[in-house]
């Protein structure tokens, strides 16, 4: 265990690193910015929530350490404000792990966090500086090992060759349920009369009805097919 740590570590001090703050009160945003930057991290802080939006979409960062209790979107203090805002960076699918700090612990909104991860929960003035740092490190850790976890696929030809075969695959299933449908769909209108081909020059209706069917197919299989990765 110890030494994927420190291998992590390693790994880690190859590039800078950034952490967004954000949280309303300057004493505490400047105290976390300062502890901060004394271990190394590049430091962006935000007083509310429309502010960590906008450094969000500006650059991305490595953690976010989220106050819970700060004014919500209309500008009014809210216990929750930081439990909303990660579940708007959710939406986003930003997948940044977050550290949320709050004045006392609410079980209700420990669970909610949950739902959003990766997330911890630290409760301020029970902690220490030494704890804060630690969990921090842990979260940026635990998110490079998933990433590096998740990217373990070698990029062989061989698995080059079989994407390949899996996206030719996906056209020519596709075009077989294309096919499949405007069978069907001729047999019971009976579009599907006479020489090959000859209903095409006089079903006018019919091709419309079926292009759109096979149009709202294809986006159906697509994400399908997206869904299912």
């Amino acid at each position: 265990m110890n030494e994927d740590l420190n291998r992590m570590t390693a790994l880690l001090s190859t590039r800078q690193l950034w952490i967004l703050v954000v949280d309303d009160e300057p004493d505490l945003q400047r105290n976390l910015e300062k502890t901060l930057v004394k271990e190394g991290y590049s430091i962006e802080t935000a007083a509310n929530s429309s502010a960590a939006l906008r450094k969000l979409e500006q650059r991305s960062f490595d953690l976010i350490v989220l106050d819970v209790i700060m004014p919500d979107w209309t500008g009014k203090l809210s216990k929750r404000a930081g439990i909303d805002l990660l579940k708007e960076i959710r939406s986003k699918e930003l997948n940044t792990p977050v550290v949320l700090l709050s004045a006392n612990e609410n079980i209700e909104l420990v669970s909610e966090a949950t739902l959003y991860g990766p997330v911890k929960y630290l409760v301020k003035g029970s902690i220490s500086q030494q704890e804060f740092i630690k969990t921090v490190k842990q979260a940026i850790n635990e998110d490079l090992r998933l990433s590096k976890e998740l990217d373990k696929t070698p990029k062989t030809p061989q698995r080059w060759l079989i994407n390949r075969f899996v996206s030719i695959l996906d056209e020519v299933v596709t075009g077989i349920i294309v096919t499949g449908m405007m069978y069907f769909f001729g047999k019971a209108t009976g579009n599907l009369e006479g020489k090959p081909l000859d209903w095409l020059s006089n079903a006018t209706d019919y091709l419309v009805i079926s292009g759109g069917i096979i149009i709202l197919t294809i986006m159906i299989y697509i994400i399908w097919r997206r869904k299912s990765k």
